[in-house]
């Protein structure tokens, strides 16, 4: 391979990833790179957790209002873990009523991709924007 297809030769990178990590070790090395890999943070399958099926079945029996999402593959992983208990259907609908308030992008990307409006999203993806948004809005109730 030329230089010009290696660009990262010579180069140590470090992937801390640990969704996706194969893919990103694969490019990186395709362009010269010396990989080194170690996740930092672990994806966890929460579709088993109590808790997490406890605290959706209580918004499926008492649809929120307004919904804050802050990322995107927090929606997503929470929606396929009650997908695969069974209750995914119902909580999409509890939540589809709601006023849909993001806190970025990504979190847009994923809420639109469930099927769901979003009503504001915050212009500099931070949280503390969000809470003023609701602050000066009341939300919705």
């Amino acid at each position: 391979m030329s230089a010009s297809t290696t660009p990262l030769n010579g180069w140590r990178v470090g992937v801390t990833a640990d969704r996706r990590a194969t893919q990103q070790v694969e490019v990186l090395r395709r362009r010269g790179a010396e990989v080194v890999t170690g996740c930092t943070m672990r994806t966890l399958d929460l579709s088993h957790d109590p808790r997490l099926l406890e605290a959706s079945q209580a918004l499926i029996d008492h649809p929120p209002n307004t919904t804050i999402i802050q990322t995107g593959m927090g929606l997503t992983m929470w929606l396929e873990a009650m997908d695969a208990v069974g209750v995914g259907s119902e909580l999409r609908s509890s939540l589809a009523g709601a006023e849909i308030l993001t806190r970025g992008p990504k979190a847009t990307s994923a809420a639109r991709k469930a099927g769901f409006e979003v009503e504001w999203s915050a212009p500099d993806e931070q949280l503390a924007q969000v809470v003023k948004y609701l602050a000066s809005t009341g939300g919705r109730g």
